[in-house]
């Protein structure tokens, strides 16, 4: 989008292109490209991954990235482009966690691709939000390109990233402004941020182990089969208290499955209003196996109010009974309405 005032472009503005002597008019482009290539905008759907010991963000918001600390590789993040891309050593290990990311990024062997962009950041030292240096896929390139920006300053926005923890940006609004800089000039990003849903469970305070009455998770409706139980509370489950479950927030959580001896199919589902017509929604939550396997599988969709397809959700593994290893999880949808019914589902799994 140009200024037409008058019906005539307007070329004189406010914004600054290195190498030039005088400010711009912006042209303003909107994108809305979450998980364009990956799928999804946060492919594993976890705020942070470990790669090879270092901590990493993967993103893809209209291009697939890796972004990473440069004091992880123990860089600056100010060194000159062709410093970085003459450090064989450095590049090595680089695309070490770039093999990695292609498969956990559902981009398969990134051998001889040029995604994923590898970015290291660092705090910036002169105004802007967070100071980068790209690689792509080996070598240092001395700007920081739009499509490479893009996912960069979304990530200085979503809360656990790695980029967020370093990025000097604005209050997280929409419209919020991020100036990315780079060895030979800045990027300036405008971020319209998607909603961040959070499964509200709201729980009666159970005073035994478990509960099969699915009134004492108010908010939610329950069908199919109840298993053993509908919701826990973390301490002793049996055996004589030697069984000990373990929440993942709070003391208390619902289930999904049949019992310790048999499968079954059940669903738990609530209904969230006040969203905006055609705006994406993220929605966080954690889950976990009760261990009777190493991992377990949930469905969670829209059943109304979007069209975007359900996706199903693994636990992390565990070797431990009673709901131990608790791990996040994000899904991501586009509102059609102003309303949507999220829907958690299992189908002939055991407990």
């Amino acid at each position: 989008m140009v200024r037409t005032p008058r019906g005539v472009v307007e070329y004189k503005g406010e914004t600054k292109i290195e190498r030039r002597s005088r400010n711009e008019c912006a042209d303003q482009d909107r994108f809305s490209v979450a998980g364009s290539v990956c799928g999804s905008l946060v492919p594993t759907r976890k705020m942070t991954d470990i790669v090879s010991g270092v901590p990493v963000t993967f993103i893809d918001n209209g291009m697939p990235v890796v972004a990473m600390a440069a004091a992880s590789f123990g860089k600056t993040g100010y060194e000159r482009v062709d410093e970085l891309s003459k450090d064989t050593g450095l590049k090595a290990r680089i695309e070490t966690v770039r093999l990695e990311a292609g498969t956990r990024m559902v981009l398969g062997d990134v051998r001889h691709k040029v995604i994923p962009k590898m970015c290291f950041l660092a705090e910036a030292r002169n105004g802007g939000a967070v100071t980068t240096r790209t690689f792509i896929p080996h070598d240092c390139h001395p700007s920081i390109g739009v499509f490479g920006a893009v996912p960069v300053a979304t990530a200085c926005v979503l809360s656990g990233k790695v980029a967020e923890a370093m990025a000097k940006a604005p209050a997280a609004r929409n419209g919020a402004q991020r100036n990315l800089l780079a060895a030979l000039g800045a990027v300036n990003v405008q971020i319209f941020e998607i909603g961040q849903l959070r499964p509200f469970l709201r729980s009666v305070q159970i005073t035994t182990a478990y509960s099969s009455n699915s009134a004492d998770v108010p908010g939610w409706t329950h069908t199919g089969d109840a298993g053993d139980a509908l919701s826990r509370k973390a301490g002793p489950q049996c055996c004589g208290g030697t069984g000990t479950a373990k929440a993942g927030a709070g003391n208390q959580f619902v289930t999904l499955g049949g019992g310790f001896d048999s499968a079954g199919s059940e669903a738990w589902s609530q209904t969230v209003s006040g969203l905006t017509i055609g705006q994406s929604y993220v929605v966080s939550f954690l889950m976990a196996a009760e261990g009777e396997t190493a991992t377990q599988n949930t469905t969670l969709g829209i059943t109304s109010g979007s069209l975007t397809p359900a996706e199903t959700f693994t636990s992390l593994p565990t070797n431990t009974l009673f709901w131990q290893n608790w791990g996040p999880q994000q899904y991501t949808f586009v509102s059609t309405a102003t309303a949507a019914t999220l829907q958690f589902s299992v189908t002939n799994q055991q407990l």
